[in-house]
């Protein structure tokens, strides 16, 4: 995206201009959210944070462990505004890591985050749709050696929120070990317990104006400090947060530096865990929901006996407009959306955003939310019958735009190379959520395995009348059936724990093999589509993958799954499904 195409900059005279607006309007636009948010008016429904026993307090890193993040930085990173480039300083790393050693020692002690480490450059991303202003996410790159000291604190934030699970889990954004495709299970298996106990799901899918740039900074510091993060080390949090200055770089530009006084920037290391922490209160809020989350992608779960009970559900989402308003975000109502999920039938209604002082009321002039058939959630398509024909079309049209760069390659590069294409650019698009929608009917998948028939034959120049198992035999690749069995057994070994049966837990003989759960009894089919249904299945249905739980378990247990998964029938796989 060029600067001249931003349809709010094309009247001002010059290039000059323009992107010193830019970066005022960048800067500045947390704060005009913030300012303009409604005031709180139902304070008594919220649940006020306890003060934490414990105490964090920052230690200086020694040379060694500072040359760890120095070396496990990526090369490709941009140098910020003091023009360090990564790889010098990787390149003298032993140097660096003596002298940094010394700096971080004095600014931990003395609580203070460096004035340079605190002016960041700024890229402009366009976040798609209109070229607006408002469409642009700007993205800071700090100096280098102010992001080895965030990694640093980073670290050890991390070791003292995990110990005292101050992170619900239930947040699935920026930890390790987690990621969209968990929040999107999560959210899919609460919609099918409800629908397995005769209940009506109602998800909210929330979304929040720039919640990055509105985070208000003191509420952000007051958080910490209740949460146990005091002296020194608050102080240190609290310089991070202040005096923060950035300039806008764009067509071999750059603006004058202005400063940014709301907001956490985007694309600093230390952000995204303070950013989790601060919208984490969330999760206290007496409101009878399930809250899940993916950093600020929030859908709020409620379940509901009939549809005479949706203005209860008015009445406790005000609590999450009131929280909001507490925390100086603002929701924007138009592209929040409501979903019912029902295995047959549809149903339109709305739930009202109260912004009134009588949020029992049904007949004041609250902005409304009205149902719709179809939410996308982190790329992946919800219909409100948990049908998946809308998400294997839209992986499909990807697909099909793949295999058209594949055929056009396939006499200018080598085999391997289009392998390597067809791993990034192809099966990637079917990995993604396939541990969701992939549990629907195995002829859901038929049009994805026959994209992938395709594939694989124009990258080994074969025809039509080769067999399709043997050219998934012979590529070593995985059918779209084989790959759902083989993401759920990752899923199994990451999460073992929900699998097995109490009454076996302290059973690991060989001779246990029936340790995990059996499948459950399901009243409606539609519950088949679960995740943990699916692999309690593969568990119990086949002596061949069961016994890969015993004595198998070592570095290549994964290898002897895909050997084993390539050399089965379709039909086979099909069971599992």
């Amino acid at each position: 995206m060029k600067l001249e195409e931003i349809s709010e900059l094309q009247n001002l005279a010059n290039n000059e201009e323009k992107i010193n607006a830019l970066n005022t309007h960048l800067s500045s636009i947390g704060k005009r959210i913030a300012e303009t948010n409604g005031s709180s008016c139902l304070r008594k429904n919220m649940h006020t944070m306890n003060t934490a026993y414990t105490q964090l307090s920052f230690h200086p890193p020694k040379a060694s462990e500072i040359l760890k993040c120095i070396k496990q930085s990526s090369k490709s990173n941009a140098p910020g505004t003091d023009g360090i480039l990564p790889n010098a300083v990787k390149h003298c790393g032993d140097v660096f890591a003596l002298l940094l050693e010394h700096l971080f020692r004095i600014c931990i002690e003395q609580g203070t985050f460096p004035y340079v480490f605190k002016s960041a450059k700024v890229h402009p991303l366009h976040k798609g749709g209109s070229k607006s202003i408002d469409n642009i996410r700007p993205i800071s790159i700090p100096c280098f050696l102010a992001k080895i000291f965030e990694k640093i604190l980073v670290n050890q934030i991390n070791l003292y929120f995990d110990s005292a699970k101050m992170i619900n889990d239930k947040q699935f954004g920026f930890k390790k070990g987690s990621g969209t495709e968990d929040a999107m299970i999560t959210l899919h298996q609460f919609i099918l317990d409800a629908l397995e106990r005769k209940l009506i799901p109602v998800v909210v899918l929330l979304d929040l104006k720039k919640a990055f740039d509105t985070i208000y900074r003191p509420r952000l510091i007051c958080k910490l400090e209740k949460a146990g993060v005091r002296s020194k080390s608050l102080q240190l949090l609290t310089s991070f947060l202040t005096d923060r200055r950035q300039r806008v770089a764009m067509n071999d530009m750059m603006s004058v530096e202005e400063e940014v006084e709301y907001g956490l920037p985007q694309g600093s290391i230390l952000s995204p865990i303070l950013f989790n922490f601060f919208i984490n209160d969330i999760h206290n809020l007496n409101d009878n929901s399930l809250k899940i989350q993916y950093a600020d992608d929030t859908v709020v779960c409620y379940t509901l006996e009939n549809l005479c009970q949706l203005p209860a559900v008015s009445q406790n989402f005000s609590n999450i407009k009131d929280w909001q308003h507490d925390n100086n975000l603002a929701l924007n109502v138009d592209k929040t959306k409501l979903i019912i999920f029902q295995s047959r039938g549809s149903t339109q209604a709305q739930i009202r955003v109260h912004e009134c002082t009588d949020y029992l009321s049904e007949s004041c002039n609250c902005p409304v939310i009205s149902s719709v058939e179809t939410v996308e959630y982190l790329g992946l398509t919800f219909h409100h019958n948990l049908k998946w024909e809308s998400q294997v079309t839209k992986i499909s049209k990807k697909l099909r735009v793949t295999f058209e760069t594949l055929f056009t390659l396939r006499s200018l590069v080598d085999r391997s190379l289009l392998k390597t294409l067809y791993y990034a650019l192809f099966e990637s698009h079917i990995r993604y959520g396939l541990l969701v929608y992939g549990g629907a009917t195995e002829n859901h998948l038929k049009p994805l395995c026959i994209m992938q028939k395709r594939a694989l034959r124009t990258i080994n120049k074969l025809g039509r009348i080769d067999s399709p198992r043997e050219v998934f035999k012979n590529n070593q690749i995985l059918n779209v059936y084989a790959l759902y069995v083989f993401r759920a057994v990752e899923f199994l070994i990451k999460h073992e724990h929900f699998f097995i049966d109490d009454e076996m837990k302290t059973h690991h003989t060989r001779a246990s093999l029936n340790k995990y759960k059996t499948c459950p009894f399901i009243k409606l089919q539609i519950s088949e589509q679960s995740l943990y249904y699916k692999i309690l299945k593969i568990l119990n249905s086949n002596k061949s993958i069961y016994a890969f739980f015993g004595d198998n378990r070592g570095t290549n247990f994964m290898k002897l799954v895909k050997e084993y998964l390539i050399e089965q029938d379709v039909d086979v796989l099909k069971k599992y499904l």
